[in-house]
């Protein structure tokens, strides 16, 4: 009993770093003993977590039913007529995105990529379905699945005629 005293009243001198240093070390002892003791010895299987979207959540998981795709494209999306291999979509753009004039855009989509260029074109049609002008844009490669934005530009007075427009092409080269 005057062993544990005197032990007392030496750890009741020491520093306060060295006080918090005893704690500390203690604290790690009692941790390391509990998790021995406390350690599940079956095989578990390692925590998964899908955080990339371009991780398979359904690979290595038999239980879970692997949904068939209706499409390879998006939903939003209209497969281009020419090409089965192409999708797309038309989009707002913003102002700030036009420069001069005004300007429509695109969204598309490929099912194998464009190695070198992505290219489409419109056509704008007044009133009476009278095309009263065009316009185009390219893009570099896109890979494939990927989408990519098209974006054409418009002077003053294709804006003031135009009351429709079709995409009259979409091309990988």
């Amino acid at each position: 009993m005057e062993q544990l005293k005197d032990f007392w009243l030496r750890f009741l001198a020491f520093k306060k770093w060295q006080k918090v240093l005893v704690y500390f070390i203690v604290i790690t002892l009692i941790g390391s003993v509990f998790s021995f003791f406390t350690n599940d010895t079956k095989p578990s299987k390692s925590m998964v977590t899908y955080s990339d979207a371009r991780l398979d959540p359904y690979k290595d998981r038999p239980e879970l039913d692997r949904p068939t795709p209706t499409t390879w494209y998006d939903s939003d999306l209209v497969q281009w007529s020419e090409n089965p291999n192409l999708a797309y979509t038309s989009i707002e753009v913003s102002s700030s995105q036009c420069g001069y004039g005004g300007c429509l855009g695109i969204i598309i989509q490929t099912l194998n990529g464009c190695s070198n260029t992505l290219y489409a074109e419109i056509e704008l049609l007044d009133g009476n379905n009278v095309n009263v002008g065009y316009s185009n844009d390219l893009i570099g490669r896109v890979s494939p699945g990927k989408k990519a934005k098209l974006i054409f530009h418009l002077n003053d007075s294709e804006i003031m005629q135009a009351k429709n427009w079709n995409v009259t092409k979409i091309s990988c080269y």
